[in-house]
């Protein structure tokens, strides 16, 4: 799908058709705005904007990028690229399996531990833009918040599809997909050995 301008009035809403994506602008100036982007039945996005900025925002359907071309106290303008389409995830939530337990409290210390790790090496990480890099912690949170409701086996497969569709939702160059790739595998070492490499 093609890139799509749309205008928006300070301190109104609207749908970006056919993407169904709702954009509001608050507080609009000739320099900064605060823009929300949110998509029915999904959490909001609020950032306060400047022209050239991007946000990255996860539909059900895909990410767009949503970056401003032009703004003014009445009016921004936006420019609304549709960039991946939204991977499907591999789990399987009712396994019976018995290797399938739970984590114990101690195991899920040492996930929300690496999955720190994995935080500092994308901020750390020139290469990474902001919008990239909140896309990816926003991930790395949901996988967080999945070990404590999934089982082994179900998380595993979880966050293998979820790091997947991060990776390529947040349009990552090869070289910064491989240090991201590389951070997770030395942080869950002790997690999974196999998973990791179904996002090579």
């Amino acid at each position: 799908m093609k890139s799509i301008t749309i205008d928006v009035d300070a301190n109104r809403s609207q749908c970006v058709e056919p993407l169904g994506l709702i954009l509001t602008v608050r507080d609009a100036a000739s320099y900064v705005c605060e823009v929300i982007a949110g998509f029915p039945g999904q959490a909001n996005k609020t950032r306060e904007m400047s022209i050239g900025d991007a946000l990255l925002y996860e539909t059900p359907m895909g990410t767009v990028d949503i970056r401003v071309l032009q703004q003014n106290s009445a009016r921004v303008r936006f420019l609304v690229t549709p960039i991946s389409p939204t991977l499907g995830i591999v789990a399987a939530f009712s396994s019976s399996d018995a290797s399938n337990a739970r984590f114990t409290s101690e195991e899920l210390g040492r996930i929300a531990a690496s999955l720190e790790e994995v935080k500092a090496t994308i901020g750390a990480y020139s290469d990474i833009e902001a919008a990239q890099s909140e896309l990816i912690c926003t991930k790395l949170d949901d996988i967080m918040d999945a070990s404590t409701r999934l089982g082994r086996k179900d998380w595993i497969n979880y966050a293998a599809g979820a790091l997947t569709s991060a990776c390529v939702s947040a349009a990552f160059t090869s070289e910064v997909r491989t240090a991201l790739l590389n951070a997770i595998r030395a942080s869950f070492s002790w997690a999974f050995a196999t998973a990791p490499l179904l996002l090579q």
